[in-house]
């Protein structure tokens, strides 16, 4: 990480401290400052993307917290039967950041709606070519009644 981005990424985190601590107004100076030009659009896009992403990362931590409380040791999408070339794929798609937990709950949808057994790497790379060309399809995860909603 370059260190334009690490220092947008440390303005930040001052700023919503002192909001924290009570200044109103720090916030607002975050948005004059970063929009001021200081910093190219770009670097603080990408600190953005840094702060999403351990967001996300939080998120993933307290589901595998929450799945450790209610006695479920595994993730969930390893209940499903996908092989164990499908399992590495798919955490391969995790650690690449190609896959958040959105896009994976979808994936594995469509995964558990298009097998009857073993779930190969093939079947999982077909799934997520389908869960991609519908990006709005992990907005509509299924109630688990009937087919899923689509939208064109």
């Amino acid at each position: 990480m370059e260190d334009s981005v690490k220092d947008v990424l440390a303005l930040i985190a001052r700023q919503v401290q002192a909001f924290l601590n009570g200044k109103n107004g720090a916030l607002h100076e975050l948005c004059d400052i970063l929009v001021a030009g200081k910093f190219s659009k770009e670097t603080v896009e990408e600190a953005l993307e840094a702060i999403i992403e351990l967001a996300i990362e939080e998120v993933e931590l307290e589901e595998k917290e929450n799945l450790l409380e209610t006695g479920e040791t595994s993730y969930e999408a390893e209940r499903f039967p996908l092989s164990p070339e499908a399992h590495v794929y798919l955490s391969e798609l995790r650690s690449t950041g190609a896959i958040n937990i959105l896009t994976e709950r979808a994936l594995m949808e469509k995964v558990v709606i298009g097998s009857s057994g073993e779930v190969g790497v093939e079947d999982l790379k077909k799934a997520m070519a389908e869960v991609v060309a519908d990006p709005y399809s992990v907005l509509l995860l299924s109630s688990g009644e009937g087919d899923s909603p689509t939208i064109h």
